[in-house]
């Protein structure tokens, strides 16, 4: 009798672990990827100490891997959101930048997610806009795409993208999800017909509930009452800034009339909505009841970028900008554990790169090394050197961060030992500019062997032919290449640019631990397809993130 009694306590007790094995390996039924446009690493160690809500709770509670990279040389926002969602490099999904020179119609830079064919026409508030938006330019599919294709597996899976801006939202939507972004010009969320026969009924509701045409907003500091949360340095330096005056204090209405809708862009309020319209698509699509109701909902706030390229990483208003989102992510978390168990909820939290300082900010530290080199001036002086030793006129075209576009159709009409002396010593004259460290041209760096993970290897990650420039430039660290006399931006391979938070977050599966091993935004979208389920991105090679494979972690 005792033992069969002990038989069927343990039949019960295997039958009782295996049902709670099963619970604790279901994959989520909602996953929330928060991608913080422009949000340095450095940044938010910097006033970790200050945060009082969501990047706080995410910092203490997640995973936190310390050391995560962007693994090529100039990171921005559509190469950044195309990697996260794609998981593979530029010189893979072909988004090397957020717009490029297309060498087939003179030279004329051309947008990431521009499209001209009338099935991407963008809405506007009476019609289609003469413009139009899409993936196209994106060469392989990424994990949204992926969890559209598993309609077997996940009959109700949807896909999501609220972005700011619209190469944010096309980067993580990509061909099968359903990308909305912020058109500030025209006071609303939009989309495009890549993506909507019309904008949803819900998404018109919400433009016409928030009135954003006319909305204003007093930009207040967030902790007013705790001065020494504002005490950097360089906090109210205003040199090399676009403008020397702050923006803390002022009103701003988003009104096209007055041209005041790019500034409202740059604050809080911007972010506000679009966390208000992800919880808005929340409402429409997501239903906790349904067992196989899954969705990827992307939330991409771009205001920190905006701000942060005309005052700096280091300005009093980037600082502040960080506590408004601590306080509004809160918000959100709150509202998003509402609609359903913290355990169903897969959270990761990271950004598209980071950001140079000022380089003029950076002199005044007696690092005389840094500069700011303007591209046009350096083009000019180029074309006349060479029209002084080769008499040949405007050879150079644009000279912009990493590329240097050069009159290809110009330099093949050439003789083959004149066109070998001229971009010889195209690269003499390059390399003798101040602040210039290497250059290489296309076709030679992309046959150079060079060791992966070293910071020439970042210039090769991001080599595509027919988009990148015949010569791609290394500049030193803390040097600024750019057409602008004023602000800064992110074009360098160095930690400042590189180096982003990445955060990722289930109860009672991925939580409370640091990995300081060095990790790549590559490795972002493996990690979710095993997370979620659903196979890998079809070019993807990269490992998962370290410390996601589930252990034993208590479920209850």
């Amino acid at each position: 009798m005792k033992k069969i009694k002990y038989s069927r306590l343990y039949l019960f007790f295997v039958l009782y672990t295996t049902a709670l094995s099963a619970r604790c390996y279901e994959t989520p039924q909602l996953t929330i990827v928060l991608v913080i446009d422009q949000f340095a690493y450095r940044n938010l160690e910097k006033v970790r100490a200050y945060l009082k809500g969501g990047l706080r709770f995410f910092a203490e509670e997640s995973i936190y891997y310390t050391q995560a990279h962007v693994p090529y040389a100039w990171p921005a926002t559509g190469p950044g959101h195309t990697t996260i969602n794609t998981g593979t490099l530029p010189n893979m999904h072909g988004i090397i930048n957020n717009s490029w020179a297309n060498k087939k119609e003179n030279y004329q830079y051309i947008k990431c997610d521009d499209d001209s064919a009338k099935n991407a026409a963008v809405f506007g508030p009476t019609g289609l806009l003469d413009y139009g938006k899409s993936p196209h330019f994106i060469m392989t599919d990424g994990i949204s795409d992926q969890l559209m294709l598993q309609k077997e597996q996940h009959k109700h899976y949807k896909v999501f993208a609220i972005g700011g801006k619209s190469r944010s939202a096309i980067g993580a939507a990509n061909k099968l999800g359903k990308a909305i972004w912020l058109d500030p010009q025209h006071g609303m969320f939009t989309s495009s017909k890549a993506y909507f026969n019309t904008l949803p009924s819900w998404l018109c509701n919400f433009n016409q509930r928030k009135k954003m045409k006319n909305q204003k907003y007093t930009w207040h500091l967030q902790h007013g009452c705790l001065p020494c949360a504002y005490k950097f340095r360089h906090a109210n330096n205003y040199k090399g800034a676009k403008d020397n005056t702050s923006m803390i204090g002022k009103t701003f209405c988003m009104n096209s009339a007055n041209d005041q809708y790019k500034e409202f862009i740059q604050t809080p309020q911007a972010n506000q909505l679009v966390f208000d319209a992800a919880l808005a698509c929340l409402n429409e699509h997501f239903c906790k009841d349904d067992p196989n109701e899954k969705m990827m909902l992307w939330v991409l706030p771009s205001a920190l970028d905006k701000i942060g390229h005309a005052y700096g990483p280091d300005s009093l208003e980037m600082i502040d900008m960080i506590y408004h989102l601590d306080r509004q992510i809160k918000k959100f978390i709150d509202c998003v554990h509402r609609k359903t168990r913290k355990q169903n909820i897969l959270w990761v939290v990271t950004s598209d790169h980071g950001v140079s300082p000022i380089p003029e900010q950076v002199q005044q530290e007696d690092y005389t090394s840094a500069r700011r080199i303007l591209g046009p001036e350096v083009i000019k002086k180029l074309n006349a050197h060479l029209k002084t030793i080769f008499d040949i006129d405007n050879v150079g075209i644009y000279f912009n961060g990493t590329q240097l576009y050069v009159n290809d159709p110009l330099l093949a009409s050439l003789k083959k030992e004149k066109r070998k002396a001229v971009k010889k010593e195209i690269k003499t004259f390059m390399c003798n500019q101040p602040g210039i460290k290497n250059i290489w041209s296309f076709n030679k760096l992309q046959k150079l062997y060079l060791e992966p993970g070293s910071i020439e290897s970042y210039f090769k990650n991001q080599l595509f032919k027919g988009r990148s420039a015949s010569f791609i430039v290394q500049p030193y660290p803390y040097v600024y290449v750019s057409k602008h006399e004023k602000g800064i931006g992110h074009r360098s391979p160095y930690d400042y640019d590189t180096h982003i938070p990445l955060m990722i977050y289930r109860r009672n599966h991925h939580q409370r631990k640091q990995i300081h091993e060095k990790v790549y935004l590559t490795q972002i979208a493996p990690t979710l397809s095993h997370i979620l389920g659903t196979p890998k991105p079809s070019a993807c090679t990269a490992p998962i993130l370290p410390g996601i494979i589930w252990q034993a972690d208590p479920c209850f």
